[in-house]
């Protein structure tokens, strides 16, 4: 996505969080974006604030919520009503990687306009552990001619 197509207008503060140097980011719709897929509409309807992690630039923490409606297929489908909201948090271990460490989404929504719907869910992510893996040279055969392919 290029800057000018960004369909969210942040703006920028530098914090320490955890003890890390993050530039928090308040962000919001930008008014005159019309989306061009499901993913840009859904990211234009959401308000909220971002951590960023300064010297990594990997997000430390996301807060949002919908501040409008979120209609799929105009609604026929389903329709996320404002105020659903999510937090996403993600942590460096073992200073080697960034990984999820808590998810949590609250939404309501109506579902092929009748049966309507709330979800709540919390994930904690722990005790990752580092693991080796090695894979040998393993080479393919030639398919033969023919020969039918099990069905599954």
């Amino acid at each position: 996505m290029s800057q000018k197509r960004l369909p969210l207008s942040p703006v920028m503060t530098m914090l320490g969080r955890g003890g890390l140097a993050v530039i928090v980011f308040d962000f919001q719709p930008k008014p005159n974006i019309k989306p061009r897929n499901i993913g840009e509409g859904l990211v234009q309807k959401l308000v909220g604030v971002m951590w960023v992690d300064e010297q990594a630039k990997e997000i430390a923490r996301l807060e949002a919520h919908f501040n409008d409606k979120f209609k799929i297929a105009g609604g026929l489908l389903a329709t996320l009503q404002p105020g659903g909201a999510l937090v996403f948090e993600q942590t460096y271990i073992n200073d080697e990687v960034w990984l999820p460490s808590y998810t949590e989404i609250n939404l309501s929504a109506r579902i092929l306009l009748f049966k309507g719907i709330s979800a709540n869910l919390t994930l904690r992510y722990s005790d990752y552990k580092k693991f080796k893996a090695e894979a040998g040279k393993y080479e393919l055969k030639d398919p033969v001619e023919g020969k039918k392919r099990p069905q599954p």
